[in-house]
């Protein structure tokens, strides 16, 4: 399965390890919509060089999820510890593979208990390589939060790095795979198969 993400690996922050006051929590994500049909499989984000305090909201441990923009709806979270993966970006599994609706307003959204990262300068809409993922301008929403809600404030230019990895639909694939000889020449038809689950694609020809 082909899958892709808002942001390349190679995009890093240009501030590490912020904080807005001792223990303060945040909720923080990026604001997408899908082109193409599809899943999210894991929320990513660029995790802070500095450690979260482990007496702080859920032990220090950070909570991965999707957001739906129009209802606020959480449709899946995961919450996990970062340690080890400082200065890096992190990829965690959602619970199960949610389906995204092409058109439809989506958030990858994080539960800081204090430390973030951000970089300012996001002033137009970033892509997938493909155009399959599209964020706003700017990408990053947050609010102080105990809770893992929706965030809807906005910065200028503000991108907080949290990031989708969305796996593609198959694209069965274009013309004939399967040629049929008609007594005078080959003639193009088109054939799947039942596997058991569902049907798929054959590659067959019939020769002389």
């Amino acid at each position: 399965m082909t899958t892709v993400t808002i942001f390349p690996n190679t995009e890093v922050p240009a501030y590490l390890g912020v904080a807005d006051g001792t223990k303060v929590s945040q909720t923080q994500g990026t604001r997408f919509t899908v082109n193409v049909a599809g899943r999210a499989t894991h929320i990513r984000w660029f995790v802070p060089t500095a450690t979260q305090p482990t007496d702080g909201l859920n032990g220090g441990q950070v909570v991965f999820g999707l957001h739906r923009v129009s209802d606020g709806a959480l449709l899946g979270s995961t919450m996990v510890s970062t340690l080890g993966f400082e200065g890096a970006w992190m990829e965690v599994a959602l619970p199960a593979p949610i389906t995204l609706t092409p058109g439809v307003a989506y958030q990858a959204s994080i539960l800081t208990p204090e430390r973030y990262v951000y970089r300012t300068g996001f002033t137009t809409a970033s892509s997938s390589p493909g155009g399959e993922l599209t964020s706003t301008a700017p990408p990053g929403r947050w609010a102080n939060a105990s809770t893992f809600t929706l965030a809807n404030g906005v910065e200028a230019g503000w991108n907080f790095y949290q990031d989708v990895r969305f796996e593609l639909d198959a694209t069965p694939p274009a013309g004939p795979i399967l040629t049929l000889w008609n007594g005078t020449a080959e003639v193009a038809a088109t054939a799947t198969v039942w596997n058991g689950a569902s049907e798929v694609s054959a590659v067959l020809e019939i020769v002389a």
